[in-house]
């Protein structure tokens, strides 16, 4: 897994070098695309924890509901050691339970939230978390707006609707090497029906050295291409 995401990181690395050196005004439409992917970053940063602050909020009613029951059901061992132990370990298997229910809702505040209280950690973020995010929106927005006002044209019309990396392998003459790279991801990295019902996991020993002897040409590929691109446009890059 480790080989084929590095390949594929390399292969979209070459393919923006080549566009920068086929048209150096492939630049702007790299931080065109910058600007936008950190716009949307924050945008569904900011969304996730509007969602988390209805989740702690809700969460910390269960974590008491919870406790509740367990401590009633504990009280109704008849037994005096067995219902002192089943208190001991209610709060335990209480923050177990709660613990589990974070992981599946990819609460980035959970740990924080056993410390200051479910409530408390739900106020923090409402009041301080989004209200930074909400600006960082708005900062990226600006300057997405200005930067857009002050392109030409002919730059406006190399943006793509909606980033193709096919499209785009293919303007720079690596079409092959996306479609037999992205074969091998698709195969591996995703849950198809032929990764999942196969038992053969990982790649094998001559793919595993022709992947890395891949790796190794690309590094070396895109240094050249940096260092091409920087001499070539030294005088813009000292402005």
């Amino acid at each position: 897994m480790g080989v084929l995401a590095v390949s594929r990181y390399l292969f979209e690395l070459t393919v923006w070098l080549k566009l920068l050196q086929k048209d150096n005004q492939h630049g702007l439409i790299h931080y065109y695309e910058l600007l936008k992917k950190q716009r949307d970053f924050y945008t569904a940063l900011q969304k996730h924890s509007k969602r988390e602050v209805a989740y702690l909020i809700e969460i910390e009613k269960a974590e008491q509901h919870l406790l509740e029951s367990t401590v009633r059901a504990a009280m109704r061992i008849p037994e005096k050691p067995e219902r002192e132990a089943a208190l001991r370990k209610a709060s335990t298997e209480v923050r177990l339970k709660i613990d589990e229910d974070a992981a599946r809702k990819f609460s980035l505040y959970a740990e924080q939230a056993q410390t200051n209280g479910y409530g408390f950690q739900a106020y923090l973020l409402d009041t301080k978390i989004i209200p930074s995010h909400s600006e960082a929106v708005r900062q990226i927005e600006r300057e997405l707006d200005g930067f857009e006002s002050r392109l030409a044209p002919s730059v406006k019309a190399l943006i793509p609707k909606r980033w193709n990396w096919k499209e785009q392998a293919e303007k720079v003459d690596m079409g092959e090497e996306y479609e037999f790279i992205y074969i091998y991801t698709s195969l591996l990295m995703h849950a198809t029906p032929v990764s999942i019902t196969t038992d053969q996991k990982n790649l094998e020993c001559e793919e595993v050295r022709m992947f890395l002897r891949y790796i190794r040409v690309r590094i070396f590929d895109a240094i050249r291409l940096a260092e091409d691109f920087l001499a070539e446009n030294q005088a813009f890059v000292q402005e």
